[in-house]
């Protein structure tokens, strides 16, 4: 009797841990590879010149080299964006 009050027991427990689980995906990060890179560092550049097309037209200063420096206190994004540029 009591054997089967200890399996009985173990049953529920395994059976309540295992309906716990979830189906839901885990993320799994992949370690950048250069092809990824390129990729991110072209998506920069494209959304840039974008940007720079975008505010051109509406410019007296169309057709002239602007320059534009660095923030005095980089961010993390900041420092990485002209890394890669």
């Amino acid at each position: 009797m009591k054997n089967q009050i200890h399996l009985l027991c173990t049953a529920i427990i395994l059976l309540s841990c295992t309906a716990c689980k979830t189906h839901v995906p885990m993320v799994q990060h992949e370690q950048a590879s250069y092809q990824k890179k390129a990729e991110a560092v072209e998506h920069w550049r494209r959304m840039a010149s974008e940007i720079c097309q975008g505010l051109a037209p509406g410019m007296e200063l169309s057709g002239k080299v602007i320059y534009v420096g660095p923030p005095a206190h980089a961010s993390q994004f900041d420092a990485a964006y002209l890394e890669a540029a």
